[in-house]
This record gives C-alpha cells, sequence and structure tokens, in this order.
C-alpha cells in the first residue's frame, strides 16, 4: 500500500506538469498566431491602399518617409471636393505606423505595427516594399504597381 502511494505521489505531479505545459505552449502559440494575423493584416491594407491609388495618379513623387501620389478629378472617390488632391502617405518610425492624408484637413493612421517602409518611383513604376511586425510576428510584402495615368 506503501509503494502504491509514493508511486502515486511521483506520477500524479509528473502528469500535471505534462498537462500544464501544454495548456502554456497551446496559449503562446495562439498570440503568435494571433499577432502574425494582426501585423499581416495591416501591412496588406497599407500596401492595397497604396498600389489602388499610385495606379490611379499621374505623378507619385518620394521624399524621404513621405510619398505624395497625385489625383485628378474622378480617379478613386478619394478628391471628394471634385478637385485634384495629393494624397499624402507618411512613415513614422518612431511610432511604427502609416499615416494618409486624403486631401482633407486630417490624417488617419492607415496601418500600425510598421517596422520598415521604402517606396521607389522610376515613373510610370512604383515599387512599395513594407515590413511589419509585432512581438514574434513579421510579415515582408512587396509588390510593383504601375501608374496608368503617367504611363
Amino acid at each position: 500500500m506503501l509503494e502504491l502511494a509514493i508511486t502515486s505521489m511521483v506520477v500524479i505531479p509528473i502528469i500535471l506538469l505534462g498537462v500544464t505545459s501544454l495548456f502554456v505552449t497551446e496559449y503562446n502559440l495562439r498570440a503568435v498566431m494571433q499577432d502574425y494575423a494582426a501585423v499581416s493584416r495591416e501591412a496588406q491594407v497599407a500596401m492595397d491602399h497604396m498600389t489602388r491609388v499610385i495606379r490611379f495618379s499621374d505623378n507619385a513623387q518620394i521624399a524621404g518617409n513621405t510619398v505624395t501620389a497625385h489625383l485628378e478629378p474622378g480617379h478613386l472617390v478619394y478628391p471628394s471636393t471634385g478637385l485634384a488632391a495629393d494624397i499624402v502617405y507618411t512613415y513614422s518610425g518612431a511610432d511604427k505606423n502609416i499615416l494618409v492624408n486624403d486631401g482633407s484637413s486630417w490624417n488617419y493612421t492607415l496601418a500600425n505595427h510598421i517596422d520598415s517602409f521604402l517606396v521607389t518611383w522610376a515613373s510610370p513604376l512604383a515599387t512599395i516594399n513594407i515590413t511589419a511586425k509585432k512581438g514574434e510576428a513579421r510579415v515582408d510584402l512587396q509588390t510593383k504597381v504601375r501608374s496608368l495615368a503617367a504611363a
């Protein structure tokens, strides 16, 4: 009887430790997957927005961390005034986000968790590189877009 008690005192903690370890591992994996989904979504939204605007711009200018794309009236819905407008994207390395001003008087955040941002322009082709990072999750996106108006 004493042997059974000693065996159970050794086996039960090992089983409990294994079950606890399994739950901790699953919790950490879930956190990494949620971070990956978040940064992937943020980077893809920024990429899609910039691709759409640059495609219809007749000129894109790059100065440091700022990209300005000029849209004529009727191209997309951004010049809501019906006048030509400049869509301005600004990358803030300190805040790790991309801000956009769509011709109105205020900026809004297009994407967060952006680790690096680079746009190169060789008319009519723009190359956009975005790296988003949160925790252990990292997403690298690159696309090339041809400006239809500048072609």
